[in-house]
């Protein structure tokens, strides 16, 4: 059985209701809540203030706050176990009414955060820890921080005892870069335009730390999407710790022959 208006036409016009329980209208105004049920489960609710969906067990896993006073700040809030925002790439946009933070992933998983468009700078309150394998590296050859300011620096196992003998005869072998100064490689660096940079290629191999080649993506400046990648070749580097191991080693060296010129 089926009851409709007389100018009723299937998503045009009119309504209908049949004994099945389907039901079509053009606009309605409900006093109440609004409730979508499966299976005998509530699924989803629409309340005056707050639109609510469940899981197959009838258990709230998320609530969006449509009116303000709702949860007691301005604004819409969102709780949830999973958040995603989609545009033209999967991407989260967090605004108030000073900046904006996107939170982006790419095509191939990498993650990428917008800090505010105001202040450029992104504040974490608190530690932030990495899991407990040591495994995973804070930049790279082609990805480094220009500035880093620390208060104390730490190492944790990587002093390593070099032969005092080698150590010196490795300190004597480093060499200046001497086109170094003023290329242009040294402005976009921002070294010391006054002196001359070590040659990296004149340290130990156990020192050196290669350049690698690298896969960056191009970011437009207006939109800050990612319109599309390019290869670049990383810088070449040594590693800071073994410096200091070998300085370490050369001391021990140069102590021993002064003990033998004082005897």
């Amino acid at each position: 059985m089926e009851f409709k208006s007389p100018n009723y036409v299937p998503g045009v016009t009119g309504w209908m209701i049949n004994d099945e329980g389907y039901a079509e209208f053009q606009d309605g105004i409900f006093r109440g809540d609004i409730i979508a049920m499966k299976d005998g489960v509530i699924r989803a609710k629409l309340t005056e203030d707050s639109l609510y969906f469940y899981d197959e067990n009838e258990v709230q896993k998320t609530r969006i706050y449509g009116v303000a006073d709702a949860f007691g700040y301005p604004g819409t809030v969102v709780e949830t176990d999973y958040l995603m925002v989609y545009a033209d790439q999967p991407q989260l946009l967090l605004a108030n009414d000073i900046g904006l933070t996107g939170f982006v992933f790419d095509d191939v998983g990498n993650f990428y955060i917008n800090s505010s468009i105001t202040t450029e700078k992104i504040y974490i309150y608190g530690h932030l820890l990495p899991i407990p394998e040591a495994y995973f590296n804070l930049g790279s050859s082609v990805f480094y921080w220009n500035v880093v300011n620390y208060k104390t620096l730490t190492d944790r196992g990587c002093i390593i005892n070099i032969d005092k003998k080698e150590a010196i005869n490795d300190l004597r072998n480093i060499s200046k870069a001497e086109k170094f100064i003023q290329s242009e490689q040294s402005k976009r660096l921002k070294t010391n335009p006054k002196y001359s940079r070590l040659d990296y290629s004149s340290f130990a191999d156990y020192i050196r730390m290669p350049a690698e080649e690298e896969e960056i993506p191009i970011i437009d400046k207006e939109t800050k999407k990612k319109i599309g990648t390019k290869k670049v070749m990383g810088e070449e580097g040594v590693d800071v710790g073994s410096i200091i191991s070998m300085l370490l080693a050369s001391v021990q060296d140069i102590d021993e022959r002064l003990q033998k010129l004082e005897k």
